[in-house]
């Protein structure tokens, strides 16, 4: 219900993307050149929703 609460509206969204990028759940990345290099969640988004 909390979820639901937060995000009132999920048509805002256009991609599911863009709401895993609002949750904050979408992995970090330190690249540079050649070499990726992967990071954790970056737990940027809402911290209500992602609990």
């Amino acid at each position: 219900m909390e979820t639901v609460v937060e995000i009132h509206d999920f048509t805002r969204f256009a991609t599911a993307a863009q709401f895993v990028s609002y949750l904050g759940l979408c992995p970090g990345e330190d690249s540079s050149g050649k070499t990726k290099n992967m990071l954790p969640l970056t737990k940027a988004g809402n911290k209500r929703v992602r609990a």
